[in-house]
């Protein structure tokens, strides 16, 4: 399943959030509106779409990213202690 990859930009800090991740734009929309709706400056807030991921295999398509390692998930019985 491919999700799209948001961002919001503060026009005031000149930076962009951490992106999060949404079905499509309309869920999306939603999520920043609701997040935004009793901010006094929502007006410096805008509401980006800056990639997909793919679920599966975790491929951007629009920037082709890659993870850069594979970090092994081990329970603590696993680790020595």
């Amino acid at each position: 399943m491919r999700l799209g990859m948001y961002s919001v930009y503060d026009k005031v800090a000149k930076e962009f959030s951490a992106p999060t991740l949404a079905k499509n734009d309309g869920v999306a929309s939603r999520m920043f509106l609701n997040s935004i709706s009793k901010l006094p400056n929502c007006s410096d807030l805008a509401l980006y779409q800056i990639g997909e991921m793919d679920m599966e295999d975790l491929v951007n398509p629009v920037h082709g990213w890659k993870p850069a390692m594979e970090v092994p998930i081990t329970s603590d019985e696993d680790q020595d202690v």
